[in-house]
């Protein structure tokens, strides 16, 4: 569990705003606008933003990677579920603005996700009823910096579950 809001620091964003495409809209690891695109704070200076990383977002990172490495001692592997949830509307912020909102959306990273672990939880999903949907609304999945486009043992697979399924 995150100890802040991502209002403040988020996780699931690259620290370096120039690999974040939600950076573009004021939504990088340090926001500056909120979902409907309002402001929330000024830009903050160099300091500021490296005290909320070494506060929040770098223990966050490490404690990620030692439980990689202790998946990878233990089983020769490890796969992240990167688990969240979306509005059944898109919001203002969001890069993607069509209309179709799966029920699940399933996003990858090409060199962690092997086709066959989407597929198969696809398969699984769209036999009890389910849509489903590849990188809409959201797309990528975590994986820790030491590991990133390194090492194919370790696979990640982020499950987005829409909001209208459990909120109605």
């Amino acid at each position: 569990m995150f100890p802040v809001s991502r209002l403040v620091v988020d996780p699931e964003r690259f620290s370096d705003d120039a690999q974040e495409p939600m950076s573009q809209v004021g939504m990088g690891v340090t926001y500056t606008r909120g979902s409907l695109r309002q402001p929330l704070r000024e830009q903050l200076t160099q300091g500021k933003r490296q005290e909320l990383l070494e506060r929040y977002y770098i223990p966050h990172h490490q404690k990620l990677t030692e439980a990689v490495e202790e998946s990878l001692l233990a089983n020769n592997h490890c796969l992240i579920i990167d688990g969240h949830s979306f509005p059944a509307l898109p919001l203002p912020y969001e890069l993607n603005q069509t209309a179709f909102r799966p029920d699940f959306c399933l996003g990858t990273e090409a060199f962690h996700t092997p086709e066959e672990l989407v597929a198969k939880v696809e398969k699984i999903l769209e036999s009890c009823g389910y849509s489903t949907a590849r990188e809409q609304s959201f797309s990528g999945s975590i994986v820790p910096m030491k590991h990133y486009l390194k090492y194919q043992r370790v696979q990640s697979l982020m499950i987005e579950i829409n909001h209208w399924l459990y909120l109605g």
